[in-house]
């Protein structure tokens, strides 16, 4: 035995309960009950709706049937039944990233199967959301690991950047550390260290004005070629190095940009999908909208 309010009492106003073993309406407050057909399958419906609303599945499922078992073929009493399968309220509840139909459900079957012409036509989109639902998740399981490799990708990336950027600029980082390191000395710790500095260039400088004159201009000229030689390798060899670190990186470049192209087509896809989605239910509610559940 199962009683759950339903509506008012014709005679008294009092809050009714519905008796489901015995199939009549009980108000507890003057003892009046009424048959189950002295209300019209509208108030039932309503009565049925209202229980979904407020999450009482199995009462909801059992009026639902009830109205079933007088017609078969209704196709509120057939959405009701699935709505009670699935554990939703209404279908507006559902989302193709969340709560969904499965196309192959046997109730949705068992809908089809029993509705006429017209609700065949309703259950046909909601099975349609199913599938289409299915569709979407597959293409964001392969989305979800594109991702992935992406990011591994694109972390592999940065590393070969940050070596290339090490030997683009390992000399004038040099430099620039040192003067920095210099800069930041204060006081006259800071002018020791110039003072070190002018001494070295003094030191070089005199040592080339001592090769001049004690060998000539041509002594003059080979060393300084060879400083400028020995610079000119260090640059070749950077370039080098850096074309060679470039070409290694490349095929993760291209596989990195393969990669963003697929994301950008599974996501395309997917906008589609959930577009399509949308239709399917609109389809639906044109034919059959929600109807108003009783609120008491």
């Amino acid at each position: 035995m199962d009683y759950f309010q339903s509506r008012n009492c014709e005679k008294c106003g009092g809050a009714m309960l519905i008796d489901t073993d015995k199939r009549i309406y009980l108000c507890p407050s003057c003892g009046m009950t009424y048959d189950y057909d002295y209300f019209a399958d509208e108030n039932l419906l309503r009565l049925a709706y209202g229980a979904l609303t407020r999450g009482e599945f199995s009462t909801a499922k059992e009026v639902f049937s009830d109205l079933h078992k007088k017609d078969p073929h209704d196709l509120s009493a057939l959405r009701g039944l699935l709505l009670c399968s699935i554990g939703i309220a209404s279908f507006k509840m559902m989302d193709i990233a969340g709560t969904t139909v499965d196309p192959d459900d046997p109730q949705l079957l068992y809908c089809i199967e029993k509705a006429d012409f017209r609700g065949r036509e309703y259950f046909y989109h909601i099975q349609n959301t199913g599938t289409l639902s299915k569709e979407y998740e597959k293409n964001e399981e392969e989305l979800s690991a594109l991702r992935g490799k992406y990011s591994n990708v694109e972390t592999e990336i940065t590393t070969w950047n940050q070596e290339i950027w090490k030997r683009k600029h390992r000399a004038s980082d040099a430099v620039a550390a040192f003067v920095g390191g210099v800069m930041s000395i204060r006081g006259t710790d800071r002018w020791d260290v110039v003072e070190i500095i002018f001494a070295i260039l003094g030191g070089v400088i005199a040592g080339l004005v001592w090769l001049f004159l004690t060998f000539g201009w041509i002594v003059v000229f080979i060393t300084a070629g060879v400083i400028s030689l020995g610079i000119l390798i260090y640059y070749i060899w950077k370039i080098t190095a850096v074309r060679n670190l470039k070409k290694k990186s490349a095929p993760l470049i291209k596989q990195r940009d393969e990669l963003k192209l697929l994301i950008d087509e599974l996501k395309s896809k997917n906008d589609g999908l959930r577009e399509e989605y949308m239709k399917e239910l609109t389809g639906a509610f044109a034919i059959e909208p929600d109807p108003k559940p009783d609120a008491r």
